[in-house]
């Protein structure tokens, strides 16, 4: 009987764990939400109000608001469909947690927003991509490309590590 009272606690405890992990960690925030906080958000709010209020960290609502990430939204953002569908999510979550007047005041704000038409959301999704880093090996491989072409200019050097 001891191991059934151990087991629940455990999977309560994994259950309250999860549940308290900032939303950074377990996905992307959506974009009309990135919009709202940089431009509709009052400026005067602390980062650390914003951190809570969203149920993420004070970082990450300073970059937002900076300007280091999502940089292809701006002031002229409009969101596709599926972000806001994506927003108004997150706004439950936040319903879920307990915080109704913000997830409330959240989907206020998603509601008023102006839904991008099929070729805003195609220009968005081209922004979006350009501001992309390559990574991985699709970067070195492109590197390794160059350098050996690079290396295939003088075949006739009689140079045995080419």
């Amino acid at each position: 009987m001891t191991d059934k009272t151990e087991d629940t606690t455990h999977a309560d405890h994994v259950a309250e764990v999860n549940a308290n992990k900032l939303d950074i960690i377990n996905g992307r925030m959506p974009l009309a939400v990135v919009f709202i906080i940089r431009f509709l958000e009052d400026p005067e709010n602390k980062d650390n109000a914003l951190a809570k209020k969203y149920h993420t960290s004070p970082g990450k609502i300073s970059d937002v608001r900076k300007c280091r990430n999502f940089t292809y939204v701006d002031e002229n953002f409009k969101p596709s469909a599926a972000e806001v569908e994506l927003a108004l999510k997150w706004a439950d979550k936040m319903d879920a947690r307990g915080a109704v007047a913000e997830a409330e005041e959240l989907g206020e704000m998603i509601n008023t927003l102006v839904v991008a038409t099929p070729e805003e959301s195609e220009a968005m999704a081209v922004a979006r991509k350009a501001t992309r880093k390559p990574r991985g090996k699709k970067a070195g491989a492109e590197a390794e490309v160059e350098a050996e072409e690079l290396d295939e200019g003088n075949e006739e050097d009689d140079d045995l590590f080419d």
